[in-house]
């Protein structure tokens, strides 16, 4: 069993972009970020910074996702393998949303724009993880071509995935 912080963590990065698959409970007008996380879940490999600002600290998170496996690194230090695979991340990902401990809701196109020269459309949503004090908004941006999502910003985290040219780290 994976270390239950690492999974939480994992989870929570994951979920600040609502990457699930087939939630049960969405509002209406949430398809187009749907169809992102169910195209994000069939990648073969991404590789996701993020940065988490708080009035304490700043932190930078790499996952890279590659060869059916989840490496990570905090704040540019070294690669570790974590102990959770891709295949464990969809199930903890499909599991928190079918249970209806995460729900989507107010979701609306608000823009177009381009990310790493990829054109992509904005949208805004709130998501409800049971559990958490409040809920939370934010954006994403969604390749206009290929339904894959390529940033999102969500109160204290900015996130970028890239999907070519990537492999697991040395």
């Amino acid at each position: 069993m994976p270390n239950r912080h690492v999974v939480l963590f994992v989870a929570a990065l994951t979920a600040a972009v609502v990457l699930m698959p087939q939630p049960a409970f969405a509002q209406a007008g949430c398809e187009a970020i749907i169809k992102a996380m169910n195209a994000e879940m069939k990648a073969p490999a991404w590789h996701r910074t993020a940065e988490i600002k708080t009035a304490r600290a700043t932190m930078k998170v790499e996952i890279i996702k590659a060869d059916g496996q989840l490496f990570r690194r905090m704040n540019d230090g070294p690669w570790g393998k974590m102990p959770m695979d891709a295949a464990a991340l969809n199930q903890t990902n499909g599991e928190l949303l079918q249970s209806g401990k995460l729900t989507l809701s107010g979701c609306k196109r608000v823009g177009d724009e381009a990310v790493a020269s990829v054109a992509t459309v904005i949208y805004e949503y709130t998501s409800t993880i049971a559990g958490q004090p409040k809920p939370f908004s934010g954006r994403i941006w969604i390749g206009a071509s290929d339904s894959l999502p390529y940033r999102s910003d969500s109160g204290t985290m900015s996130q970028r995935t890239e999907y070519r040219g990537v492999k697991a780290p040395q």
